[in-house]
């Protein structure tokens, strides 16, 4: 669980890193020369993702019971009802 928590907060670690990085560079007009870098992070977030897919799909088999039983209720029938008792005043 640990490790598939690592996963998603890397991948959005890169998810942020990607869009702070645009944002700064289309401030400072340096949009073309970071490319490269986005790209870089682009595929990495890629790669995460397919880890994370993987993951979850072994996450889920673990997690799942492996035969789930249907809840079985146990009633108690009472044989006769019990009177009421009843109060006088004194």
């Amino acid at each position: 669980m640990h490790a598939f928590q690592q996963l998603m907060g890397e991948c959005r670690d890169l998810q942020i890193l990607h869009i702070e990085l645009e944002s700064w560079a289309k401030k400072n007009g340096k949009t073309i020369a970071i490319v490269p870098v986005l790209e870089q992070l682009q595929e990495r977030r890629e790669v995460l993702l397919k880890k994370i897919i993987e993951s979850s799909v072994e996450l889920e088999r673990i997690i799942e019971p492996k035969s789930p039983r249907p809840f079985a209720e146990e009633t108690q029938v009472v044989a006769s009802p019990v009177p009421a008792r009843s109060v006088t005043a004194r």
